[in-house]
């Protein structure tokens, strides 16, 4: 994890990253300015622009101004607005910045696809192809870096860098809560491979990060600080949530009425049941984490004694990490009452990596990035409106939400041979898969 390793992974061993880079550059610069692409008329950087200056001018968030993010996303706006006064600098230095992440992030999936012994290339093409899928959006929000520190940190944990990965993991959650699923897997982690004392270490590592990126906040004004926390806690049902698009499935049916209104900075859904979901969406969230977590562990014990023909065990493992992580984040999203299209860009970076453990999955999160697509930007009036089509896409994009959850899941538990492109396989001694070199 230093610049000799990704100096390594990009020239020594891979140099179809250099291409994969020169792609990306070109996909940021040309490709998503070009085409249809032209049509994602997207409300871009304006709240971060105007959290930036305030801050820059003096002004305490949390104190002087309310905010619903966390201190590390403050950072992340911050930094573009260094770069320069107005609003044209600040998106210019924002979206070189997401490039640069993007970067980081191919050579990140380089390095982890040779440590599971995946095909380098094919991962970075699936990555590269749920890019396009996904669009813009990628370069206009946050979410990727976000993104990028989950994967930084699954990817310390797997080479036994511990601490850094769960002090990884907290900046991840600092910069957006949804990273703190991700806690129990860890945990589970250690726990299953007898790491005691990493388990407790690495614990402490990631509350001494949110400790001291709280501190400051907290200070300023703790009543504030709480309350960007609970400002999510009151959210009604947002429009491209699971629940409502049921709940416009069946306005479309005539079951009942739905209506779209709007509040806390999104368009809402009011429905019979709309109510309920919102203040117990957690418990479904709840169930289907505990679910996740269950299986991890189930699929820890059923992997203790699968090894390669090194004598290693921890590649097997690896994959069930990379796979669980993304079940859990996926389950976090689906089933949460505000499912914004950004949120898709958290599970860039970890699916590519199971195309072979998972087959249907890369398949799934490239045709779930071009139907949100449609749903935002390119036909969300019409969703507001209630319109047909538009309201079916949505309805589609969220159940394939809930079979990639499946997916992930299924493929990793009944991987009878474990069979990825990897070294031979073997339990209790005897063969267990074949190799694939």
């Amino acid at each position: 994890m230093n610049l000799h390793f990704f100096r390594n992974t990009l020239i020594g061993r891979h140099p179809s990253v250099t291409a994969f880079i020169i792609a990306h550059i070109a996909i940021f610069a040309f490709v998503f300015n070009s085409g249809f692409y032209a049509d994602y008329v997207i409300d871009a950087f304006g709240i971060f622009h105007q959290y930036a200056a305030d801050i820059l001018n003096g002004q305490l968030p949390y104190r002087d101004f309310a905010v619903e993010y966390p201190p590390v996303a403050l950072l992340l706006m911050v930094i573009p607005a260094l770069f320069g006064d107005g609003y044209a600098s600040f998106s210019t230095a924002f979206v070189a910045g997401i490039i640069f992440i993007d970067l980081l992030t191919l050579v990140l999936l380089a390095g982890l696809s040779r440590r599971l012994g995946l095909t380098v290339w094919k991962t970075l093409a699936v990555y590269t192809l749920a890019l396009l899928a996904v669009g813009p959006i990628v370069s206009l929000r946050y979410d990727l870096p976000v993104a990028a520190l989950t994967l930084l940190a699954v990817f310390a944990l797997i080479v036994g860098r511990n601490k850094t990965a769960w002090v990884v993991l907290g900046l991840a959650v600092m910069a957006k809560l949804y990273a703190v699923v991700l806690v129990p897997l860890f945990l589970l982690w250690h726990w299953r491979r007898g790491e005691k004392r990493a388990l407790v270490h690495g614990s402490l590592a990631f509350g001494i990060t949110l400790a001291v990126l709280s501190a400051v906040p907290l200070v300023i004004s703790a009543g504030g600080y709480i309350d960007s926390f609970l400002y999510h806690s009151d959210r009604p049902i947002q429009l491209e949530s699971l629940y409502a698009s049921v709940m416009l499935a069946g306005d479309r049916l005539g079951w009942w009425v739905a209506d779209t209104f709007y509040s806390f900075g999104s368009v809402n859904v009011a429905a019979p049941g709309a109510g309920f979901f919102a203040s117990y969406y957690w418990l479904f969230v709840g169930a289907g984490l505990l679910l996740v977590y269950w299986l991890f562990d189930r699929f820890l014990v059923r992997t203790e004694g699968v090894k390669n023909k090194k004598g290693e065990r921890d590649n097997a493992r690896a994959l069930g990490l990379v796979a669980f992580s993304a079940a859990a984040i996926t389950v976090f999203m689906v089933f949460n009452k505000v499912l914004s299209p950004q949120f898709i860009i958290w599970l860039l970076p970890l699916v590519p990596l199971l195309w072979r453990a998972s087959r249907l999955s890369w398949v799934i999160l490239f045709v779930v990035g071009w139907l949100t697509a449609y749903v935002y930007p390119l036909h969300y009036i019409e969703l507001q409106l209630g319109e047909g089509a538009v309201t079916w896409v949505l309805l589609a994009r969220n159940v394939l939400l809930v079979g990639l959850v499946f997916t992930l899941v299924r493929g990793i538990m009944k991987m009878k041979s474990l069979d990825y492109h990897g070294p031979i396989l073997q339990r209790n001694g005897k063969k267990f898969g074949k190799s694939t070199y």
